[in-house]
């Protein structure tokens, strides 16, 4: 059965823990969105040029499309450079009506290069963006439809990472926050345990900042590499905490870091280690625990490669967690040919999907244009 086929038969697939129904077809007029149970539906009059890779956010009453790559996409698994066709126009879209409006262009080309929040992520009313054709920050304020020139305080690299207004980064041994909008930095806490975490990623908490990472030198040849947690101790230090798991921990839900890769890593058989380690798992963050986390493996045919995150919900690669109940859900696909470079944002409790590549008629350009909704069933 071919892959179009199986996407027109999976538009309403969910999990077992989930209850099954219909997904409803395409809005019927321009600029109007309906509201169905659950499942896809196509948002219509879409005001762009096709383009994959956009810049996406949720303002919490509109969602902002901004930018993106209009020119030749680089295939899965390809090493490329960085495209340089690029727009710099965007719309913003009111859910409620399905209404778009126009938004002030960006005065360079954007694009989502890393996907998620690598590149921007909104900081009170200033979307702020990393990934331009220059190589130059910038900020668009939602509110007063403006864009201005942004410059980061040294070690401002890796992941976006945004909380009470401010940005915030794992910097040497040091935690910096800075409030783009006054230009403000301010050292958040010190970071130089005997042996520091590496490849580490920040959570703002409300313990502190907290790192996830690993130590690559420490375990022995017949030794898994584990992810491992550093909490502020409460007096200037920090308290270490190791897990089960050889994957990253890489969404805060409010409670726990979670990390939901499936499968498992047993070392091969030159060197292998005692036992199979999950790549997924969870650190509660209050009790100091971690526990291991049952993912359902990755169906590509019948998911949308789509990933966005917000508080208790994680969706990675067309699989929806539910971090308060534990359940899963796959959203399937809806009857589009898009299947590549996909860029995703919740926007209140439905997801917004948009761009994308149709691999069947190859990479030269982006298909579409076409933006999309999911809803997910109700508990």
């Amino acid at each position: 059965m071919s892959r179009r086929v199986l996407a027109l038969l999976a538009g309403a697939v969910l999990l077992a823990l989930s209850s099954c129904g219909a997904s409803p077809g395409p809005s019927a007029g321009p600029g109007t969105v309906d509201r169905p149970a659950f499942g896809w539906e196509r948002i219509e009059a879409f005001p762009l040029s096709p383009r994959t890779d956009p810049v996406v956010a949720w303002t919490g009453t509109e969602v902002v499309v901004v930018g993106g790559n209009t020119g030749w996409v680089c295939p899965p698994g390809a090493d490329c450079t960085t495209p340089t066709a690029l727009a710099s126009d965007g719309a913003a879209l009111d859910p409620a009506t399905g209404a778009w409006r126009s938004i002030a262009p960006a005065p360079v080309g954007l694009w989502n290069s890393w996907g998620g929040d690598w590149d921007s992520v909104l900081v009170g009313d200033l979307l702020v963006v990393r990934g331009t054709k220059d190589a130059s920050w910038q900020g668009y304020d939602v509110v007063a439809d403006v864009w201005t020139d942004l410059t980061p305080p040294a070690g401002f690299e890796g992941r976006l990472v945004a909380s009470e207004g401010r940005l915030w980064v794992h910097s040497g041994r040091r935690i910096l926050s800075w409030d783009p909008t006054a230009d403000e930095v301010r050292v958040e806490a010190s970071y130089a345990p005997a042996r520091p975490l590496q490849d580490t990623q920040l959570f703002v908490t409300p313990a502190g900042p907290v790192l996830s990472g690993m130590r690559y030198d420490d375990a022995e040849p017949d030794e898994p590499t584990l992810a491992q947690v550093d909490v502020p101790d409460g007096a200037g230090g920090w308290e270490r905490f190791p897990t089960g798991q050889v994957g990253w921990l890489s969404h805060w839900d409010g409670t726990r870091l979670v990390g939901v890769e499936p499968g498992d890593a047993d070392g091969g058989e030159v060197n292998g280690w005692d036992r199979a380690y999950p790549y997924a798992g969870s650190f509660d963050l209050e009790a100091r625990r971690w526990q291991a986390l049952d993912v359902p493996a990755r169906d590509w045919d019948l998911d949308w490669p789509v990933s966005a995150s917000v508080d208790t919900r994680i969706l990675d690669h067309g699989r929806l967690l539910d971090t308060t109940t534990g359940a899963w859900h796959h959203v399937g696909r809806p009857e589009s040919g898009l299947d590549h470079n996909l860029t995703a944002t919740w926007a209140g409790d439905r997801l917004f999907v948009v761009g994308g590549v149709d691999e069947d008629l190859g990479f030269a350009a982006p298909a579409g244009p076409e933006a999309w909704f999911w809803t997910p069933p109700q508990p």
